[in-house]
């Protein structure tokens, strides 16, 4: 603990020396550095140029050239979606009765109940779950209490510990992959059809030969038109909290979604609770205390037929 501790107050004085024992090291370039995709610890807190800083963190910022936000269909949907919202009563702590339970710090309510109002509104046959855990413990309670007809569920994770501890074995619709999502058969993808939800919860990180790069490039271009597609942790403006940056989190995926989106005519936005609550509070009312403005951080899609 002391050489690091030594290592470390080396680097912050001399930053040429981390350089160099970074390279040493790894062979490549360490956070900060113009070919490295990690910020250092000085652009997390400090954001890389004072006269973008306000810009890269104004929530109230409506400049996302090429992407329409759709914002009148967003109003309409989550009207519709309201309708759904008494229902919303899950248990605070683990119970018996219920899979999903809402204070478990992972997948919370503003999220939570919008998944469960899209569930109710679409009402699918097929949802697929890359990343599994307290959303797919949501998805199967709300199936089991108030969807009428089977709802076929893959849920797609090397590491299915939360979900394997919640699933119960009754659960006969529901298949459990424990593999990368590269490595997943696509017949999985092909099958989803009109109306049926793709949930992604991924590594949130772009890099040579991630889950987020094998998504956006191979899942999604391939989709029936109609199915609606959920990417968790894409706040607005296609940025990221200032404190996830601070913590450490050097996640890029949002950055790849927003340039996926830019003059996309086979995609559309259908609902962003962050964007839409904060520009129409008033309509987050029926959702009680569930959904407030400025929280949430789900984005829906949907593809589209293919223009003509």
């Amino acid at each position: 603990m002391r050489l690091a501790h030594l290592t470390q107050s080396l680097c912050e004085r001399y930053p040429r020396l981390q350089n160099v024992l970074w390279r040493m090291a790894w062979k490549g370039h360490p956070p900060g550095h113009f070919y490295s995709p990690i910020p250092s610890k000085a652009d997390r807190e400090n954001g890389i140029a004072a006269e973008t800083e306000a810009d890269e963190f104004d929530l109230g910022t409506t400049r996302l050239p090429g992407i329409d936000l759709r914002s009148e269909q967003q109003v309409e949907l989550l009207q519709n979606l309201a309708a759904y919202a008494p229902d919303f009563a899950f248990p605070r702590q683990p119970s018996p009765d219920s899979r999903y339970y809402r204070d478990n710090g992972f997948y919370t309510d503003p999220d939570a109940i919008t998944l469960f109002c899209m569930m109710r509104h679409l009402s699918p046959r097929y949802v697929v779950e890359v990343g599994s855990g307290h959303s797919s413990a949501l998805i199967l309670d709300t199936i089991d209490r108030f969807l009428t007809h089977i709802v076929d569920c893959v849920f797609i994770d090397p590491h299915p510990e939360r979900l394997q501890q919640v699933i119960a074995e009754t659960d006969s619709s529901a298949e459990i992959l424990q593999m990368p999502v590269q490595a997943v058969d696509a017949i999985v993808f092909d099958q989803l059809d009109d109306g049926d939800i793709l949930l992604i919860d991924s590594s949130h990180v772009l890099k040579h030969g991630s889950d987020v790069c094998h998504l956006l490039f191979e899942v999604l271009p391939k989709l029936k038109a109609g199915v609606y597609i959920h990417f968790h942790d894409i706040c607005y403006p296609f940025e990221y909290p200032r404190s996830w940056l601070t913590e450490g989190r050097a996640w890029n995926e949002v950055y790849a979604l927003r340039s996926f989106l830019q003059f996309n005519s086979s995609f559309q936005i259908a609902l962003w609770n962050h964007q839409v609550g904060m520009a129409h509070p008033d309509l987050l009312q029926p959702f009680g205390p569930y959904l407030k403005p400025g929280q949430g951080c789900s984005l829906w899609i949907r593809r589209r037929e293919q223009p003509e």
